[in-house]
């Protein structure tokens, strides 16, 4: 079965909403990977947010309703040709203690394999490139001179699929552990009414430069031609310019 591999960038910060109920500091969380604990996006508000730039850039009613399923010109349903998977968290930023950047992109070994795998089911596992992630011991693992990545000490390190799949050297390969341990950062929100505060409030978001992975399964090429290279604003956030994140269609040199 074919699939479009789209790399996307967060271009500002991103809060896609968990919609759960909690009770703890941070009032409205992002939604997170049942598995791995770390953020995702997931599949219905990826198809959303598509379907919505498609619309709003002038796509033809006939093309929206094969894509992405509805109602045709003689009111029967649809389903939409494409499938659309949950964006997959690839790497986020994490401050670099010591060395020669001011961050990098945290990624852990499970994040790499875990798309890849995903990428196996339909054809795609090679398309990065071997395998050459290192080995972790004691140490982060650093593509540049980094000495200390979030206090953790780090060393130089090497991988070609890192550096083709984040489409940068500056990356940080931990252990799951070290990576959930670094909180995501929140932003408080401030309700005044008449100048005084009435309702303070905490939202968590996904930092800008973070890194995801998206597949897109039996694509269209009106699609990709929409899309591909194109920016597009994904959860909430809308009025206060969260969530815009580049989609770039990965395509291996030959």
């Amino acid at each position: 079965m074919e699939a479009n591999v789209y790399i996307l960038e967060c271009l500002s910060n991103l809060h896609m909403g968990s919609g759960d109920v909690n009770y703890s500091v941070i009032d409205l969380e992002v939604q997170r990977d049942a598995v791995s604990g770390e953020p995702t996006m997931n599949a219905s508000g990826v198809k959303g947010a598509i379907r919505d730039f498609c619309v709003k850039s002038g796509m033809k009613e006939d093309d929206i309703v094969r894509i992405f399923g509805g109602k045709d010109k003689d009111k029967k349903d649809v389903q939409g040709s494409c499938q659309f998977f949950s964006g997959d968290l690839l790497a986020r930023p994490v401050r670099v203690s010591e060395g020669v950047d001011s961050y990098a992109l945290a990624t852990t070994r499970e994040l790499i394999e875990d798309f890849l795998n995903k990428l196996s089911a339909f054809g795609y596992r090679d398309l990065f490139g071997e395998n050459d992630i290192p080995d972790l011991k004691d140490k982060v693992i650093c593509g540049r001179p980094n000495t200390f990545v979030e206090g953790e000490q780090a060393e130089k390190g090497e991988s070609k699929l890192l550096s083709a799949i984040l489409g940068t050297d500056k990356w940080a390969l931990m252990n799951p552990q070290q990576l959930q341990a670094i909180d995501l950062p929140t932003q408080a929100h401030n309700v005044l009414e008449n100048g005084q505060s009435k309702n303070l409030w905490y939202e968590e978001y996904v930092p800008h430069k973070s890194i995801f992975g998206l597949l897109v399964v039996s694509p269209d090429a009106v699609l990709d031609a929409a899309i591909n290279n194109r920016v597009i604003q994904f959860g909430a956030g809308f009025s206060t310019g969260n969530g815009f994140m580049k989609l770039t269609k990965y395509l291996k040199e030959v």
